[in-house]
């Protein structure tokens, strides 16, 4: 069960990193402010697990993306294309979460053949134990909206189980 969400998780940074690289360099095309953007996740008041990632997405629009990863704390700081300065606007964000094991890294063999295997375990209908609903996990369903300003931000989010 771990396995699957872990493959998972680990397709969804892939796709975020790929996206986040493909935004543009410095010149991204925005021109107007930005806004850089830190908070808290947590679950009914508690911090939500380390190593959650947290990703903006702009609502509309080019595609515009950022990442941050959730601390022991349940604290994050986003950066878009290795900076924490982002396009002001309308972001959806989802809570992604931890890896399984400890180290959060794969290698290179385990995440060709992730893909093939999260194929079949989505086939499977095996259903991970999440430390939050799943519906948080999709820029569809999340929910979690947030408007970036010129300046610091501060964006925190209460998720429930």
């Amino acid at each position: 069960m771990g396995d699957a969400l872990a493959m998972l998780r680990q397709l969804m940074i892939v796709l975020c990193a790929v996206v986040l690289l493909g935004c543009g360099r410095s010149g991204d095309g925005f021109t107007g402010d930005r806004g850089e953007v830190s908070g808290k996740v947590t679950i009914k008041g508690q911090p939500a697990p380390e190593g959650c990632s947290i990703i903006f997405q702009s609502k509309e629009g080019p595609n515009y993306s950022a990442l941050g990863t959730v601390n022991a704390n349940g604290e994050y700081s986003l950066l878009y294309n290795g900076k924490a300065s982002l396009p002001a606007i309308t972001y959806t964000a989802t809570v992604i979460p931890p890896l399984a094991n400890s180290s959060g890294t794969m290698s290179t063999e385990q995440m060709t053949t992730s893909a093939a295997d999260m194929t079949k375990s989505i086939k499977s209908k095996v259903k991970p134990k999440l430390p939050f609903a799943a519906s948080y996990s999709s820029a569809l369903t999340s929910g979690l909206e947030f408007t970036v300003k010129k300046g610091p931000n501060k964006a925190d989010f209460d998720l429930t189980p």
